[in-house]
């Protein structure tokens, strides 16, 4: 590979060093040191874009750890992707909005999963307000048919029983789901922060294409 880099295409090149290249005639314009680091980070950008799936990212993320992979070869995997993207456009003749990263399909999907999860405990809500105010009623009723000495007494209690059976599990499925909640809350949290993650990669490759810029017009 050359010191020209590989412009825009792939801008992690801008901002990783690169070794053989030379300032002037005597001093290395960056210094020679481990990569392996700035590959990983080149590595787990393209998983969270999507353009390798897990499977991908952890056989290359070996590699990458083995000393076996160079930037490349991250390099080719990209432009693959981006052949692969446009000869797909070209076929469909369409222009396809921005496709979402990975973070941001999961994101969408607990979104959709505690939306239904929301909707189902409102009605067990729901259910388990009218159940309540339904055993009340009875324990009442049972109470006076009691005091009373009615023979429908037993059969008050064994309704009874079963309501409050019903209810209690039904309570017992609304806290199961509120956990499911809970558990959602949290992975949403994660998704969060590796998404401004990205965002901050993104970031800093935009300042080091305008610095790289900037240092070849000086």
């Amino acid at each position: 590979m050359g010191c020209g880099g590989f412009g825009g295409f792939f801008s992690p090149y801008y901002y990783y060093p690169r070794r053989g290249c030379f300032h002037g005639e005597s001093e290395p314009y960056y210094r020679e040191h481990n990569d392996t680091e700035e590959k990983l980070l080149v590595l787990k950008r393209m998983y969270a874009e999507g353009i390798i799936d897990e499977e991908g990212y952890r056989a290359y993320k070996q590699r990458i750890l083995e000393g076996s992979v160079d930037f490349e070869d991250l390099m080719e995997i990209r432009k693959n992707h981006h052949r692969a993207h446009e000869h797909h456009m070209d076929e469909n003749h369409q222009v396809k909005p921005e496709s979402k990263n990975k973070y941001q399909i999961k994101l969408d999907t607990l979104k959709q999963s505690r939306e239904k999860i929301i909707e189902i405990k409102q009605k067990l809500s729901t259910k388990i307000e009218e159940l309540t105010r339904e055993k009340e009623a009875m324990e009442k009723m049972a109470e006076t048919v009691l005091k009373a000495g009615d023979q429908k007494a037993e059969e008050f209690i064994s309704k009874k029983v079963d309501l409050e059976e019903t209810l209690q599990n039904l309570i017992k499925r609304d806290r199961d789901l509120q956990k499911e909640v809970d558990r959602i809350d949290t992975m949403v949290n994660m998704l969060n922060i590796k998404q401004l993650e990205l965002e901050a990669m993104q970031m800093q490759e935009e300042i080091s294409n305008v610095k790289m810029a900037l240092d070849e017009n000086s």
